[in-house]
């Protein structure tokens, strides 16, 4: 990601929003924005800043984990409702566009930012995932956690930028400054990233893996139980023997899980290496609820705390 790339999705973007989107009109109330979860509603609100154009609206409140909320009743109200929404777009968030096709606002502005990168990566068949990858021939799946790369994220700020400037043109540079602004410490971000990892270390998951667009960025080799959206927990024998020969083979210091997860597989990984492999964690940001961003959360702020935890690796 850069600048001039990011100029032409706003060039080519902004055409695309004025011919085919309304303006709300008439309306006194704020036009609600609703971000399906917590990467996107912090985008928006480092895009609109303090402007009173919108009411910016976060639906998953309590950071339950994405591949395993149930929408309520009043969720699909809001969704049905809402004058912008803005969602990730993927398999764990497919029940949006059942909603949106009796959606009550047919004035809505939605947009998939899955959909407008127009590209996904995916888990290959077995490359990098031992769990049970000699004797199962499983289909292609494509990985939905763009939020994790840096590049991806200032991609799709970008949509969502022009979408605010073409429904608000009276502050429509304000939200090209912010969206300048934000970009530039995303690239910045991104570039301490690089530094960090340039040496290619091996990141090992005794967990499941949701940062396959993270080390696609960073051309890093990748290890781990599960892939991204796997419901699974449990690890089979074999799986642990061919992660903890992965610690031996690549002499490492570290072993991840993610946040809210048990190291259970983690130690035990380590042990059958017989290492003193220690375990960290990544925050794959898919837990953050409404009182963890009123605390302070944000995007940027957890993505350096990732960092922070990937300095200094073998």
């Amino acid at each position: 990601m850069n600048k001039k790339i990011c100029t032409v999705i706003f060039a080519a973007f902004l055409i695309f929003v004025f011919s085919g989107c309304s303006k709300k009109n008439g309306e006194n109330k704020k036009p609600v924005v609703l971000c399906s979860t917590f990467p996107v509603y912090d985008w928006a609100r480092n895009i609109i800043g303090e402007s009173d154009s919108f009411d910016l609206q976060l639906l998953n409140t309590k950071g339950t984990d994405m591949h395993s909320f149930q929408p309520s009743v009043s969720d699909m109200a809001r969704i049905s409702s809402a004058d912008f929404l803005f969602y990730i777009g993927g398999e764990s968030e497919v029940w949006i566009k059942d909603a949106l096709s009796e959606r009550k606002n047919q004035n809505q502005i939605s947009l998939s930012l899955i959909d407008c990168l127009g590209q996904e990566l995916m888990f290959e068949s077995s490359e990098g995932i031992l769990e049970d990858s000699e004797e199962e021939e499983e289909d292609s799946v494509y990985d939905e956690h763009i939020w994790l790369s840096l590049k991806k994220a200032g991609e799709c700020s970008a949509y969502m930028a022009f979408t605010f400037a073409a429904s608000d043109e009276e502050h429509a540079e304000l939200y090209a400054k912010k969206y300048e602004t934000y970009v530039e410490e995303l690239l910045k971000l991104d570039e301490e990233f690089k530094f960090a990892l340039k040496d290619g270390p091996v990141l090992l998951f005794a967990d499941r893996f949701p940062f396959l667009y993270f080390a696609h960025d960073y051309n890093l080799t990748t290890y781990a139980a599960f892939p991204g959206c796997s419901a699974e927990t449990e690890a089979s024998f074999r799986t642990v023997i061919g992660l903890a020969d992965k610690v031996k083979e690549n002499n490492l210091q570290t072993v991840f899980i993610l946040e809210n997860s048990s190291s259970k597989m983690a130690d035990q990984i380590i042990k059958t290496a017989g290492t003193e492999t220690e375990v960290k964690v990544l925050n794959s940001l898919q837990g953050i609820s409404m009182d963890d961003i009123k605390s302070g959360a944000t995007y940027i702020g957890l993505m350096k705390k990732n960092l922070e935890v990937l300095r200094g690796l073998n």
